[in-house]
């Protein structure tokens, strides 16, 4: 849209100037070619990854270069005080048309390609929701696994402990009985 808005500046003060041969008319003239590379640097910059827009891009840089030379024509032959200038502006109107109709293609394609991401990405998120709600799945599984293991293991250590309880009591016990018979067969 800024390259169209660009050419139709210049465009603008092209005409300015034929119909009132003022110099100043020609400012946005002189300024858009510049403006326009800059633009299509860009712009090519941006659409690298879309061989497509690429193409379009290269077709639309050879309309606009058109287009800006039959400006230039056009101007030269107003300058030169030829009248007839409406075969240029003419053949100017259908090289607009033209990039008119290229951008269109290409805005048609961006959005075709948005539309392609947004469904892709789409179906992502509802592949992420699963993958989710299987990953919280998994882990609560594997909690209540690790739980019960450790639980277990818990219970059979403190079962072993009361084990080795009553046999240190029960030895304790020996033992005390022990002392009692040495201590009376030493009286």
């Amino acid at each position: 849209d800024n390259i169209i808005s660009t050419l139709k500046d210049a465009e603008t003060g092209q005409r300015g100037y034929l119909l009132s041969k003022n110099e100043s008319f020609l400012a946005p003239y002189y300024g858009s070619r510049e403006k326009i590379e800059a633009l299509f640097t860009r712009i090519f910059e941006d659409t690298k990854s879309n061989e497509y827009q690429q193409r379009k891009l290269i077709e639309l840089k050879n309309v606009i270069d058109s287009r800006m030379k039959a400006l230039e024509i056009a101007l030269n032959a107003g300058k030169k005080g030829q009248q007839n200038v409406e075969e240029l502006l003419i053949r100017g109107k259908l090289y607009m048309d033209s990039a008119r109709q290229i951008i269109k293609d290409i805005k048609a394609n961006e959005h075709d390609d948005l539309s392609l991401k947004t469904a892709e990405m789409n179906k992502f998120s509802d592949y992420a929701f699963w993958l989710i709600i299987i990953a919280a799945i998994v882990s609560l599984i594997s909690t209540l696994y690790f739980y019960t293991k450790v639980n277990s293991e818990f219970n059979e250590r403190f079962q072993l402990y009361n084990q080795l309880q009553e046999l240190n009591n029960d030895t304790t016990r020996r033992i005390d009985i022990v002392k009692r018979i040495a201590t009376q067969i030493s009286n």
